[in-house]
């Protein structure tokens, strides 16, 4: 016997898209993209072995170079008897069809009661997902989405998200998308109102959208859950999800109650229970899925069993189910479907004709099934691309792909021993578990692979406080905080001898990190700032001592900051923003003075508008420095402040700006609802109200900030006061008497609030049961809020949001977990984050005009929303946004 193989010498690289190479001889392949170099063995001398190479998406292979046989260098796979050590070399080029290698598609449908499968959409052969229910939908492998029509796909209904999406959800009522950056959009072509989105939905693991019902179910990638159940949903499953609900796996809501399966493997129900169906049975077995029908729920457990309760109908024979990943459930009966890509119905027995099945699915009201079924390898979906965990957590990754296909996980690309499920579980992780992982699936004509990257996070905490860790998707950083508990503060850490906040490469976190801090009690202390000029200073107050504090001085316009005066070392005075830890209480100087240029520090940028069925536009006579909305009166319509200090009315979407006559030194501008039509400050800080504006101003009023609500107007004055003036008696009530340090204002239909310098709000107003209700007693400190109609949002210090008010269409739900929110604005039912790498979010009622943000929408700056009509961002210049014509 003999040797037949020299030592392997590719590079082993798993990249997403890349070719999968195996066979028991040596095989080399060019460097590039499009590699996965694995292979070599040994085979005993004079034996035959077998070769084989699977191109990667958009490649073709050409031929084989080195020891191959003469004339055989274009066979795939190739078989012949090595004439000792062999060494080939496999020659990829791209195709002309950039599809080459994905899933060729089929859609069939049958209706439970016959289980005779046929074609249907025949013109649609390219799909990555399905989405029936109330809306035909498919999302194609591009990642755009189409409605589905007759047979064929209709085109005009075409959705420009282009590889965006990445997970498509219809419900009876909605049709939603998970987006490539994390964030749920929604491209219901519908005149209903909802379902709305809640806030800081940017980490969507699953979307569970209602079959039978409005609303969804998030879960979101940290194993909590959010919902948007709206007020009209006539049933009990609106209450609350119970309690500290955390570990989240999958979740399913039915009609009129929801199902969640804990990553340990319990069922949770809660909602209407009619027929049982959230009297989970006592002794139901570890679940992996859960499937809320319309009156009864199933359990999906780890070997592919399936349990059901409630309304079971007789003939339904669950017990011979076996091997099921997916089930789908209507009235007549149900569709399972199990891991070899063939579908059961409730019976129990296989439907013919149905193969290498990837989804099923339904269609309202017809209640028919539909199954996509592929012809070649799919496509992996559903990969995070980062994970954070804490040592002893449970590590799970997870991929789906359609077709018979050869799976293989890899881990710092090395193979992992047995795992070749699609499925990668460790129950109990240590930091040794971090790096990245990789999964590849095969079959004989083509190979797909994606990776994802985890961190083993071992906290060792002295004292009363967290640890908090999460991957920033922009610069691939895990960035690391110590928290501490009210009345502590951080002392010290391993990670850094002087900051609380850290950012480690991804090179060092995919080692696993290993966290010792040290937590002490903390003493209050107060800064108390003093202004020089003309500017404020945000920031000061009462803080934990050992907090580190961030000051942040804002000079009016046409002046600037020049140093911090008092209470800061030579060496730091021209900081701004200024961070300090607190070692005692604190007195500071900030000096401001008159720039050369009398607009110094003024904002130039670009304003996109944008509404449903996905029509956006850039607004032109540019550029701008502020933004505002509005729905009645004689400006219904949004107005702009140009970098000029001019003012403009835009009329209507994609109309041309309507320039407001005897206005050129604006600084701020604002539009109040209803009967305050607008106003605007001048830079020698005099408040002017528009052309047909009531009420008017009162004489000779200076200030910094303006607002205004229904009937009346909110200035905020330099030395933090506020003035109200309104044009009837009972517009609103007057301010609490004594009321100052006011950082900022914001004006509701019939209430306002005052954000103060100490991050308390102060609120006052007609504070009706249908609308607004005063700011919640056990809201933190609070660095930005706003108001527009009936319900506000307020910004936290640690990038939480927190709302209430109204919530007729969602708008006051928050996601939570939440934490990266840099803004916050309102509209009418509608609520908007800016995060903090600048991306919009938006969600509210679709009858007042909050449609998802365009795709590549970025460095955003302020929101604004106009009723019954379109949307505004104000983008900073650096940003490119190729827009198609609006249809």
């Amino acid at each position: 016997m003999k040797t037949a193989v020299a030592p392997l010498v590719v590079t082993v690289t798993l990249i997403s898209g890349s070719a999968f190479l195996r066979g028991e001889v040596l095989v080399e392949v060019p460097s590039g993209p499009h590699h996965v170099g694995l292979g070599g063995g040994t085979s005993a001398e004079g034996a035959a072995v077998r070769v084989q190479v699977a191109p990667a998406v958009g490649y073709r292979f050409v031929r084989w170079d080195g020891d191959v046989p003469a004339g055989r260098e274009t066979e795939n796979p190739l078989v012949f008897v090595p004439p000792g050590h062999a060494n080939l070399r496999a020659v990829v080029e791209p195709t002309e069809d950039p599809w080459a290698g994905w899933a060729r598609t089929r859609i069939l449908s049958w209706h439970p009661t016959n289980n005779i499968p046929s074609l249907r959409y025949a013109g649609t052969n390219l799909v990555r997902r399905l989405g029936l229910v109330g809306y035909p939908m498919a999302q194609l492998l591009d990642g755009t989405v189409v409605r589905l029509s007759g047979t064929r796909p209709n085109h005009e209904g075409f959705f420009q998200l282009g590889g965006r999406v990445v997970d498509l959800a219809v419900g009876q009522r909605h049709v939603l998308v998970q987006l490539a950056d994390g964030r749920v959009a929604d491209i219901t072509d519908t005149t209903q109102s909802g379902p709305l989105l809640p806030g800081g939905l940017e980490q969507v693991r699953q979307i569970a959208v209602g079959q039978y019902s409005p609303g969804a179910l998030f879960v979101l990638r940290n194993g909590l859950l959010a919902s948007t159940l709206p007020d009209q949903l006539p049933s009990l499953v609106r209450q609350l999800y119970p309690a500290q609900v955390s570990s989240v796996r999958a979740a399913s809501l039915g009609q009129d109650h929801a199902l969640v399966a804990l990553e340990d493997g319990r069922v949770l129900a809660w909602g209407g229970n009619g027929a049982g169906q959230t009297n989970v049975p006592p002794d139901l077995p570890p679940a992996v899925s859960v499937v809320a029908g319309i009156s009864n729920s199933f359990a999906i457990h780890t070997d592919g069993s399936v349990t059901g309760w409630g309304n079971i109908p007789a003939g339904w024979n669950l017990a011979a189910l076996r091997d099921v990943v997916d089930l789908c459930v209507v009235k007549a009966g149900l569709a399972a479907l199990r891991r070899d890509g063939t579908v059961w119905n409730h019976a129990g027995e296989p439907i013919p004709g149905l193969e290498r099945v990837v989804q099923v699915t339904f269609l309202l009201p017809s209640e028919r099934f539909h199954a996509l079924a592929v012809e070649r390898v799919g496509v992996i979906q559903r990969m995070p691309a980062q994970q954070v965990l804490r040592a002893g957590e449970p590590l799970s990754l997870e991929a789906s792909i359609g077709g018979a296909y050869g799976v293989q996980w890899f881990h710092n690309g090395q193979p992992l021993s047995e795992a070749t499920n699609l499925t990668l579980r460790v129950s109990n992780s240590t930091r040794a578990h971090s790096g990245l992982y990789q999964v590849a699936a095969w079959d004989a004509e083509a190979a797909v692979s994606e990776t994802v990257q985890v961190c083993v996070l071992e906290p060792h905490v002295t004292g009363s406080g967290e640890v908090q860790a999460r991957w920033l998707a922009e610069t691939a950083e895990l960035e690391v905080r110590a928290e501490p508990d009210a009345g502590w503060k951080w002392r010290q850490w391993n990670l850094s001898p002087d900051r609380r906040v850290v950012r480690l490469p991804a090179a060092i976190a995919l080692q696993g990190v290993e966290v010792r801090v040290e937590f002490v009690p903390a003493e209050a202390h107060t800064i108390s700032v003093t202004t020089i000029g003309r500017g404020e200073v945000a920031g000061a107050g009462v803080h934990d001592a050992g907090r580190v504090v961030r000051l942040t001085a804002a000079p009016e316009v046409g002046w600037r900051f020049s140093r911090w005066t008092a209470g800061v070392p030579v060496e730091r005075q021209h900081e701004n923003p200024l961070e300090l830890e607190l070692a005692g209480d604190l007195s500071l100087e900030a000096e401001f003075v008159p720039a050369e240029n009398p607009r110094e520090g003024w904002f130039e940028g670009r304003v996109f508008t944008w509404r449903r069925h996905w029509q956006f536009a850039e607004v032109d006579t540019g550029p701008f420095a502020a933004i505002s909305g509005n729905d009645v009166g004689p400006r219904r319509g949004g107005l702009l402040l140009r970098s000029d200090g001019s003012v403009a009315d835009l009329p209507g979407f994609g109309g041309t700006p309507v320039t407001v006559p005897g206005i050129s030194n604006a600084v701020a501008i604002t539009l109040g609802t209803s009967m305050a039509y607008g106003y605007a400050i001048l830079e020698d800080g005099r408040v002017i109200e528009l052309p047909g504006t009531q009420p008017a101003v009162p004489s000779g009023l200076m200030a910094v900030e303006v607002d205004a609500g229904s009937g009346y107007g909110l200035a905020r004055k330099a030395d933090g006061t506020v003035v109200q003036w309104q044009e009837r008696e009972i517009a609103i009530p007057s301010p609490p008497p004594g009321l100052d340090e006011v950082w900022q204002i914001t004006c509701g239909w019939s209430h306002a609030l005052a954000l103060r310098a100490d991050g308390r709000l102060v609120s006052w107003g007609l504070f009706r049961p249908s609308g607004p209700h005063r700011p919640p007693e056990d809201l933190p400190p609070v660095t930005s809020v706003s108001s527009l109609l009936e319900h506000a949002l307020a910004l936290l210090e640690d990038g939480s949001v927190r709302a209430w008010g109204s919530n007729a269409a969602g708008e006051s739900l928050i996601a939570p977990g939440y934490t990266n929110a840099a803004a916050v604005a309102t509209g009418f039912f509608a609520s908007m984050i800016i995060n903090r790498q600048g991306l919009p979010l938006v969600w509210g009622s679709l009858e007042f005009g909050s449609s998802p943000p365009p795709a590549g929408l970025r460095d955003v700056v302020d929101l604004a929303a106009v009723k019954y009509g379109y949307l505004m961002a104000l983008v900073g210049t650096e940003v490119v946004l190729a827009l198609p014509a609006p249809r």
